[in-house]
């Protein structure tokens, strides 16, 4: 199979299923028939068609690494952006606080610092006082009313348990599926 082949079939199969992108695979692709065509572009022969589809996979599990490092690039750009946005914001606070010590900017209903347009700025600029609590990092030390408890279900947990004692609680199941492996 040919890495042109295996492109073409990389970019027509990441089409389709972008196209259906949030679906159930087995019902919501209606081009189920175009994705066998696909399938059987990839060799003559069963063998020849696992190895093509090896191919793809392969080429779709490197894009898949690529994109992974790229969002974790961009994860630290956002990083760098969004600690660059609250430096700016401690910087105009500073600017606004030392404005309201000198006595400058001061709103005459309110008597508080604000920057506006009659001062020469495009935007209006004041100082907001909010509250936060602060508590102790380990949450047992915190009041149980002032808590949160999360549940969520642990598939893998459950699957050991039945595994062990072998008793299925009504409303569960355990499905077997067979899966294709390359190497």
């Amino acid at each position: 199979m040919t890495s042109s082949a295996i492109l073409v079939a990389v970019d027509e199969l990441v089409r389709l299923f972008t196209a259906a992108e949030g679906g159930d695979w087995a019902e919501d692709y209606g081009d189920s028939a175009r994705i066998a065509e696909i399938v059987d572009s990839l060799g003559d022969e069963v063998p020849a068609k696992l190895d093509g589809i090896g191919f793809v996979v392969d080429r779709l599990k490197a894009e898949s690494l690529q994109l992974r490092e790229w969002e974790k690039e961009l994860a630290t750009k956002r990083h760098v952006h969004e600690r660059a946005v609250e430096r700016l914001k401690l910087t105009a606070s500073a600017l606004l606080t030392g404005s309201r010590e000198a006595g400058l900017f001061l709103d005459r209903k309110s008597g508080k610092v604000k920057v506006g347009r009659d001062h020469g700025a495009v935007r209006s600029h004041w100082l907001v006082t909010t509250d936060a609590l602060v508590g102790p990092e380990d949450v047992t030390l915190w009041p149980e009313t002032w808590t949160t408890t999360k549940t969520s279900p642990s598939k893998s947990a459950g699957l050991k348990a039945i595994q062990a004692d072998g008793v299925i609680p009504d409303g569960f199941d355990v499905v077997t599926r067979e899966g294709w492996r390359s190497r």
